[in-house]
């Protein structure tokens, strides 16, 4: 087993090849999640993601980082991380997805 800073240097590593997502775990904790905008309710402020594994998870305008809730898309990938609300799960930090993509995530160049 690597101790220090070689063990840590390369989880970071590991997880910059696997994508953001894997570096988002690694360090908050949370894995991010990858989906498109299934649905939006513009006049109630939120909408629904339909994840990768096909569920559809509730949004909520609150939800949105570094997006405008009027302009969202059906179809436009998003990355997002799953939590539990009053009500159920629902998707927060949704942000878009650098990668573009719904089948993965990014690899870096």
């Amino acid at each position: 087993m690597v101790r220090g800073r070689e063990g840590l240097a390369s989880r970071v590593r590991a997880a910059w090849v696997d994508g953001p997502s894997a570096l988002s775990e690694l360090f908050w904790g949370m894995r991010m999640a990858r989906g498109t905008i299934a649905k939006v309710v513009r006049d109630r402020g939120f909408g629904f993601i339909r994840g990768n594994d096909g569920k559809e998870v509730f949004f909520h305008r609150s939800g949105l980082v570094g997006l405008n809730f009027d302009d969202l898309e059906q179809g436009q990938v998003v990355d997002f991380e799953v939590e539990k609300g009053p009500k159920g799960l629902r998707a927060a930090n949704v942000r878009s997805s650098p990668g573009g993509a719904a089948g993965g995530a990014e690899q870096p160049s």
